[in-house]
């Protein structure tokens, strides 16, 4: 995994979290395909995996880091380096030496230890499945089956993270985004869309495993899905307002 090294030692102002999937206890991940194992976890960890790739795919979380585990450089880190979280507890161990190519920032306030966005290579058996966002949503979608309520969905959209995004007179919208690992301004990987307090439709990047009522090709290289039958006239401004609204987004 070829990168270049982006090391930014600054106080943490915000980052939107990472909620998308969950990096069971155990993984063994590695810096590059078909290199030896670098980090083994050691507690389930939030993280962020990419769309793209094989068996192993680019996952992304966030960890921190005493000082003493980074080179001289501070661009690597060191064999042996214990990764903890927020809390402070450990959650792995680096078993060899690896380059850091994603950001660093420290110490975050009340802290010594170094905060770095991490990013390696996980199997897609080391995530546990419920925690893939799109398959919690057709979870969702199942058990409502058809167009649920947000009231249905509220618990769904905090456990993912979802933020309220653009909307008008009776519609809104909350989502969430692609990973942060490919691209530095991602766009949304699942935006769902609610019509007087009812799911209407759903934007998404990667497929969701649900038999939609209907679907076609949209903007930004998303897939809009509706879960029940919209009239025409409704799905016309819905459609025109979120392609635009999508076109003019950084």
């Amino acid at each position: 995994m070829k990168r270049p090294i982006t090391l930014i030692f600054a106080i943490l102002v915000f980052r939107a979290p990472l909620r998308a999937e969950t990096l069971k206890a155990g993984a063994l991940l590695r810096h590059e395909a078909g290199g030896k194992d670098v980090v083994r976890t050691s507690s389930d960890i939030r993280a962020e995996r990419s769309a793209s790739g094989g068996e192993y795919r680019l996952t992304g979380f966030t960890v921190y880091l005493d000082t003493r585990s980074f080179d001289a450089a501070g661009s690597a880190v060191r064999k042996g380096a214990a990764l903890y979280d927020s809390r402070g507890r450990e959650i792995g161990r680096a078993l060899e030496d690896f380059s850091q190519d994603y950001p660093v920032y420290g110490p975050a306030p009340g802290t010594s230890r170094i905060e770095a966005d991490m990013a390696l290579l996980a199997r897609g058996a080391d995530i546990e499945p419920g925690s893939v966002v799109e398959t919690a949503l057709a979870a969702g979608l199942s058990a409502a089956k058809g167009a649920p309520l947000k009231a249905d969905l509220n618990s769904h959209i905090g456990n993912f993270g979802y933020r309220k995004w653009k909307g008008y007179a009776g519609v809104e919208s909350y989502g969430v985004y692609e990973g942060w690992m490919e691209d530095p301004s991602p766009g949304f990987r699942v935006l769902l869309v609610f019509r007087r307090g009812k799911l209407a439709a759903v934007l998404h990047s990667r497929p969701v495993p649900f038999q939609f009522r209907s679907g076609k090709k949209f903007s930004r290289g998303l897939e809009l899905s509706y879960p029940a039958r919209l009239p025409a006239k409704e799905a016309e401004k819905l459609e025109k307002f979120y392609s635009s609204a999508l076109n003019a987004a950084d």
